[in-house]
């Protein structure tokens, strides 16, 4: 895009709220309007809500952070999250709301794939063999163990990966 174009776009975004300049660096980065975006998705999702009670109950009695996410191409990106400690996630939680993490490289994004019918699965795989083909090898075998993980008791599991 031309500069000038670029000028009225970013003026414009943080006219809106959507764009904050940073004064020490003098670079942008996104404004709190943003959350305007992604509130009425978040507050439009019911399951999220009946999830809610079941996976703090979940996490107290196992003693494992439990994470509710959505497919996002080849990421999971977590819409609610509850920690086994009971501490609200920090910024080092990669699984906290808005968090994002490779689909593969995550018990959630694995469990996302998992739950999927057989051709969405195949679909999905595919497309991140595609995409990514170092990552998909690298998580081939964690995959393959959770797969028949999900077949026995219904879930996948991280064990620090």
């Amino acid at each position: 895009l031309p500069k000038p174009t670029i000028s009225r776009l970013t003026y414009t975004l943080a006219l809106l709220g959507y764009l904050d300049r940073d004064r020490a660096t003098q670079k942008y980065r996104l404004g709190p309007g943003i959350l305007s975006f992604a509130y009425p998705y978040l507050a439009g999702m019911p399951l999220r809500h009946l999830a809610r009670p079941l996976m703090e109950r979940l996490a107290e009695r196992s003693g494992c952070n439990v994470n509710l996410g959505v497919r996002d191409r080849a990421d999971v990106v977590y819409v609610d999250a509850v920690r086994a400690d009971g501490v609200a996630a920090g910024p080092q939680d990669r699984a906290d709301v808005g968090g994002v993490s490779p689909l593969l490289a995550s018990a959630s994004g694995r469990a996302l794939i998992l739950g999927s019918t057989a051709e969405e699965q195949v679909a999905i795989l595919n497309f991140m063999r595609v995409r990514d083909r170092t990552t998909f090898e690298r998580y081939q075998d964690v995959f393959e163990q959770d797969r028949k993980r999900f077949r026995q008791d219904g879930f996948c599991l991280s064990a620090g990966d």
